[in-house]
């Protein structure tokens, strides 16, 4: 059986940020793919950054040519969001966010 949440990402802006474990990781799962550069990801638990709370990251690549989808490691930046809609962008995400971090997104098998 797989487990739901197959992702973590390791947050390392900002430098202080602890997670309710005590930790500066974030399991979740891929919630919605937009392209190799620009996903959603959905996290197992809510989450806050500076007062704003949310369970939903829209991540979206630091660097050209890395894959988000199929890379076991990529460099992300992150935007906090506490729902989406099914039919909208990432522009429209992007419009909405509080970006909130950067980080390691991480598949873990």
């Amino acid at each position: 059986m797989k487990k739901e949440w197959t992702h973590k990402i390791i947050v390392s802006e900002p430098w202080d940020y602890k997670n309710s474990d005590g930790t500066n990781n974030i399991l979740g799962k891929i919630a919605k793919t937009f392209n190799n550069e620009a996903v959603l990801f959905e996290a197992e638990k809510e989450i806050e950054f500076e007062g704003h709370y949310g369970k939903y990251l829209l991540l979206l690549s630091r660097y050209k040519n890395q894959d988000l989808i199929n890379d076991k490691h990529s460099t992300v930046g992150g935007g906090l969001l506490t729902d989406f809609q099914e039919s909208e962008t990432v522009t429209d995400l992007e419009s909405r966010s509080f970006y909130a971090l950067i980080g390691r997104l991480e598949i873990n098998d």
